[in-house]
C-alpha cells in the first residue's frame, strides 16, 4: 500500500544543523524510479545527492531551491510504493573533504606543479556542476565562507554566460533589421529587477495545501491589475502570450489568487486588445522585451527566475515593460513598475483583498 512520508533534511556529518536546498531534480506530480536522484542538498563543505530508496511520486515541495533548512525538518512530501508510513531521509553519505590539516609524509622525490584549481574551495556538487558546463572555477566567485564556491554561484555564472551570448545575438539581430522597420513610433522600455524570494517561500507553503501549485504568470497578472487598478471594483485587461497569440482575461483588484487562476484557465483567444500584454518566459533567458501588439497599450517580458548575484535575496527576475511613449510617458511606466516590484517582493500585499 502506498503511503505519503515527509522526506526529511538529512544529516551529512557529526556537526551539520542544516543544509541548503541546492536544487531540485524532480517536480511534484512526477513519478521516479529506486535510485533516482530527487534533490541535492549542500552544506558549505559537501554536497549529497538523494535518491529514492524505492519507486514512487514526489507529491508536494515544502522548501524551495535556495532555502536553508535545519537537519530532521521535512523539505517534501512523497509517496513511495509498498512503503511504511514514516519518514525517510536520505542516507548520509559520508563527507567527501576539500581541505585537510593532516600533514602529508615528506618525500625527497620531486613534487609535480600544484595544479591552480585545486586551491580553490568549492563544494562537490560545484564542481561538478562547473564541470558539466565547462567553465573554470577560477573564473567564478563563491558567496560561500572564505569565498567557497557553492551551487548558487556556478548557476550564476552560467545564466551570465548565457545572458552574454543572448546580448550579442540581440545586437546583431538589431543591426540587420533596422534600416527596414524603422517608423515615427517612438517605443521605449523600462527594466526592475525583483526579488522573488519571499514570493517563492510563500508559493512552496501554498503548493502543500493545494493539489497543485499556482502558475508563476497568476501572480503576474495579479501584480498588474493591482497596480493597474486604480479603482478596486475597475476591470484590468490583460492578454497572456500562448503560441504568438494572447489569451484574454479580465480582473481587478479585489480578485483572489484563486480567481485570478481560473479566470487564465478560461481565458479565451480574440483580438480585441486591451490594457498590457503579457508575455512570460523559463529557463535561463534573463531578460525579454516584446514588440506591443496591435491593439494593446503596453506589453510586459517576464525573464526567467534566476539565482541573486548580491544582497539577501535568493532569487530574482527582471521585468521589462514595452510601451509608446506618445500613449505613456516615463514617469507612468517607472511607477508601474515600481508597484508591481512591491507587490511581488511583499506577496502578502499582493495577496490581500
Amino acid at each position: 500500500m502506498d503511503h505519503v512520508a515527509d522526506l526529511l533534511m538529512p544529516k551529512l556529518g557529526l556537526t551539520m544543523t542544516e543544509g541548503t536546498v541546492a536544487r531540485w531534480l524532480a517536480a511534484p506530480g512526477q513519478r521516479f524510479a529506486a535510485g533516482d536522484i530527487i534533490v541535492v542538498v549542500e552544506t558549505d563543505k559537501i554536497a549529497n545527492d538523494v535518491e529514492a530508496p524505492a519507486a514512487g511520486e514526489l507529491m508536494r515541495l515544502l522548501s524551495a531551491e535556495g532555502d536553508v533548512v535545519p537537519v530532521g525538518q521535512p523539505i517534501a512530501q512523497w509517496k513511495l510504493d509498498d512503503a511504511a508510513p514514516v519518514a525517510r531521509p536520505a542516507p548520509a553519505s559520508t563527507p567527501r573533504a576539500e581541505e585537510s590539516a593532516v600533514p602529508r609524509p615528506r618525500s625527497d622525490m620531486p613534487k609535480p606543479s600544484p595544479d591552480p584549481t585545486d586551491r580553490i574551495i568549492a563544494t562537490p556538487y560545484a564542481r561538478r556542476l562547473a564541470r558539466e558546463a565547462s567553465l573554470e572555477l577560477a573564473d567564478i566567485t563563491g558567496s560561500g565562507p572564505r569565498g567557497r564556491i557553492k551551487c548558487a554561484d556556478v548557476l550564476r555564472a552560467k545564466e551570465e554566460r548565457s545572458s552574454g551570448r543572448q546580448i550579442a545575438t540581440t545586437v546583431t539581430a538589431v543591426q540587420r533589421v533596422a534600416p527596414a522597420t524603422a517608423s515615427t513610433t517612438a517605443h521605449s522600455f523600462a527594466t526592475v529587477d525583483v526579488d522573488v524570494s519571499a514570493l517563492r517561500a510563500l508559493g512552496a507553503r501554498l503548493a502543500a495545501t493545494r493539489d497543485r501549485p499556482f502558475e508563476r504568470r497568476a501572480y503576474i497578472a495579479m501584480a498588474c491589475i493591482k497596480a493597474l487598478g486604480d479603482d478596486a471594483a475597475a476591470p484590468v485587461r490583460l492578454g497572456l502570450s500562448n503560441g504568438g497569440a494572447f489569451a484574454t482575461m479580465e480582473g481587478t483588484a479585489r480578485d483572489t489568487l484563486s480567481a485570478i487562476t481560473a479566470r487564465l484557465a478560461q481565458a479565451s483567444m480574440d483580438t480585441a486588445g486591451g490594457d498590457i500584454a503579457i508575455v512570460v518566459v523559463d529557463g535561463r533567458a534573463r531578460q525579454v522585451v516584446p514588440t506591443i501588439p496591435t491593439g494593446w497599450r503596453m506589453a510586459l517580458g517576464v525573464g526567467g527566475v534566476r539565482a541573486s548575484r548580491t544582497g539577501d535575496a535568493t532569487h530574482e527576475m527582471t521585468l521589462a515593460l514595452a510601451y509608446d511613449t506618445a500613449d505613456v510617458d516615463h514617469s507612468f511606466a517607472a511607477q508601474l513598475l515600481d508597484r508591481m516590484a512591491a507587490l511581488l517582493e511583499e506577496p502578502l500585499h499582493l495577496l490581500a483583498v
